[in-house]
């Protein structure tokens, strides 16, 4: 009756976000048999429910509360660098901010270079005044510079050995042929 009285028959769309896993998937298998077409989102406790209700069901969309906060635990966890978590599949990336120091080894190199040790990707390349998106692998980075990546954790770490002045890949290493 419900679902009559909101005109579900001519509804695009249902978000189903009760606090009940249950009542959410049966007011939208209830609604998928008066209105085949309708796109459903369904809020979802448990992941491995929301997998097979995706899969049983044809619910494309159902999302675990928990699975959907973790990536910003993640970043909270991760501290300042951390501008924004990016769920890949099955992989966290992470949107991460370094900067160039003077002394340290990114200094001077290229960013294919830099790409190649950290196995991930500077998309923005930023000082006072300058912002340089989707920059060249050929660019060479500053001290003072900003750079926005998107990496794995571990590769945001080796990234950050790379751009701080006075680590294990500072000027002193790298004139000693430490890479």
């Amino acid at each position: 009756e419900t679902l009559h009285a909101l005109s579900i028959e001519r509804a695009r769309c249902l978000v189903m976000a009760t606090s009940s896993d249950i009542v959410n998937l049966e007011a939208a298998l209830n609604a998928r048999s008066l209105n085949p077409d309708l796109r459903i989102v369904l809020r979802l406790f448990d992941p491995d429910f929301a997998d097979r209700v995706e899969r049983a069901f044809d619910i494309h969309i159902s999302r675990s509360v928990a699975a959907l906060a973790a990536p910003a635990f993640v970043a909270a966890a991760l501290g300042r660098r951390v501008i924004a978590p990016l769920q890949a599949g099955p992989r966290l990336l992470l949107l991460a901010q370094a900067e160039v120091e003077s002394g340290s080894w990114a200094e001077g190199e290229s960013l294919a270079a830099l790409e190649e040790r950290f196995e991930g990707r500077v998309v923005l390349v930023s000082s006072e005044g300058y912002q340089h998106w989707r920059p060249s692998g050929e660019d060479v980075p500053v001290a003072g510079q900003k750079l926005v990546v998107v990496a794995t954790r571990a590769g945001l770490d080796r990234l950050l050995e790379r751009t701080e002045a006075g680590g294990a890949y500072s000027e002193k290493a790298r004139s000693a042929g430490v890479r």
